[in-house]
């Protein structure tokens, strides 16, 4: 899972003369998971990730992974996935935000018309297994435990097809000449031959790791613990990385 992972942090610093109340700090992705016409999205509440996976068996063309195709992630590290929006590449009321009231809107869960994502089908309202109870996370599978139903994009009846999403943290307030700092990584998992029920419950597994390894409790055993582990040349010179793992 380390060898598949990348790490990121972002810093947002409030540089300007007013202080910020109910202000939100989102990751924006369009993972685009091979043939990018084919995806599928969800979340997973209790680790804190989204992620993209393959819409059917096949991840057909050119750019496609073929069959049993894999996950990507993208997990909180420091802080908590407190929104997961999923919205259409159109520009409807679930589609692309086009104002800044569609963005903040988008960062609290709400749509571009004002309505709050509600549990079930398009999230809108409308679909299979649609209701009208208001919730944070859209497509979590089982793991929203506000709800006894499971939610996602086959229970739904989707069409696989070019997806993008929001997960956002807040609200928090900013002051001015403060700053708030969101850790996160990107997490890939390729189950190619199935033999641990899929790609997606592998990501489960390696996100789990990471978040261990992050809080510095993953155990690994190393029979070297200060092996050279990579030397790259360069024009002049060497690099040579050492890592301690402790």
């Amino acid at each position: 899972e380390l060898d598949h992972t990348v790490f990121a942090k972002t810093t947002l610093y409030n540089r300007g003369k007013h202080n910020l109340n109910n202000a939100y700090i989102g990751t924006w992705t369009d993972m685009d998971l091979g043939n990018y016409l084919d995806d599928f999205v969800g979340c997973n509440v209790p680790l804190n990730l989204s992620y993209t996976y393959n819409g059917d068996t096949e991840d057909e063309g050119a750019a496609g992974y073929g069959f049993n195709p894999p996950a990507q992630g993208l997990v909180y590290l420091n802080g908590t996935m407190d929104k997961f929006v999923y919205y259409n590449n159109d520009f409807t009321v679930t589609g692309n935000p086009q104002s800044a009231n569609g963005y903040y809107n988008y960062l609290r869960g709400i749509w571009q018309d004002n309505v709050p994502i509600t549990f079930g089908g398009d999230g809108h309202g409308s679909g299979t297994g649609s209701t009208t109870n208001f919730c944070d996370y859209m497509f979590p599978g089982a793991t929203d435990l506000n709800f006894t139903t499971p939610w996602s994009e086959v229970i739904a009846g989707n069409t696989p097809a070019d997806r993008r999403f929001l997960m956002t943290n807040g609200p928090f307030d900013l002051d001015t000449n403060t700053s708030y700092t969101l850790e996160y990584a990107f997490v890939f998992a390729w189950d190619s031959t199935s033999a641990n029920g899929g790609s997606v419950p592998l990501l489960f597994n390696y996100t789990q790791n990471i978040q261990d390894f992050y809080d510095g409790i993953l155990s690994m055993p190393c029979s070297n613990i200060n092996a050279i582990n990579n030397v790259s040349n360069l024009s002049k010179g060497r690099l040579v990385k050492i890592i301690d793992v402790l």
